[in-house]
């Protein structure tokens, strides 16, 4: 099920200005029992991968680690679950700690990568979306061979902007499955996308702009 899942992209640094180091990509997709997320970490260091910490609770943030916000507009305020390689997990709501829920983390380590398959049963998350309805979501890797944080939708100063979080809609509208980002020039973008179920190339805008046919980087961050 996880080719048809949607893909959320390449990882950005943290501040949205450029890409790090080490690839992070991340797919999400829902059933019955909750919503699934995979993140999959390439690691040219994998013989220095922190994770130290065991226990439920413990300070994984301080290892390598994966973390998942999730905001559904019934559950104030938002979700934290934090997880290392050894799949130890951490959460709580906002930032508070004695709040635990009933969720499981699987990681699979490879040569040059490592896996987390993260289920979240929908009671951990405020209850089941109702359809069209948007929560904001966000994934995020902090890297520690290397110094790096990367997000899917980057927040800038640290994790727990939830303002910055992106937005997860549930509708049964495809779903991009395979995303990628090609830069012809120092001024012109393209994205490649492949939907499921196959559909016609949906309308692309960057910037509030149509861009069906590339788009234009005037600037620095820009995009």
């Amino acid at each position: 099920h996880w080719a048809k899942a949607a893909v959320l992209g390449p990882f950005a640094r943290l501040g949205g200005q450029g890409m790090p180091r080490a690839v992070t990509r991340a797919r999400i997709h829902r059933s019955a029992q909750g919503l699934h997320v995979r993140v999959v970490c390439d690691e040219p260091r994998m013989d220095q991968l922190a994770m130290s910490h065991t226990g439920r609770d413990a300070d994984v943030w301080k290892d390598d680690c994966v973390e998942v916000f999730v905001a559904n507009p019934r559950l104030q305020p938002y979700a934290h679950f934090t997880v290392n390689p050894t799949a130890t997990r951490f959460d709580e709501q906002g930032r508070d700690a004695a709040w635990n829920a009933d969720w499981q983390a699987k990681a699979t380590l490879g040569k040059t990568s490592w896996t987390m398959d993260l289920t979240f049963p929908w009671p951990a998350l405020g209850g089941q979306p109702k359809p069209g309805e948007t929560w904001r979501l966000n994934v995020c890797r902090s890297r520690r061979p290397v110094a790096e944080l990367a997000c899917w939708a980057p927040t800038g100063s640290g994790f727990h902007v939830p303002d910055r979080f992106g937005f997860l809609r549930f509708g049964d509208e495809p779903v991009p499955t395979a995303l990628s980002w090609h830069l012809p020039s120092p001024i012109q973008g393209e994205v490649h996308s492949t939907w499921s179920p196959t559909t016609p190339v949906p309308a692309l805008t960057v910037n509030g702009r149509p861009a069906g046919k590339g788009f234009a980087i005037e600037q620095d961050g820009d995009v």
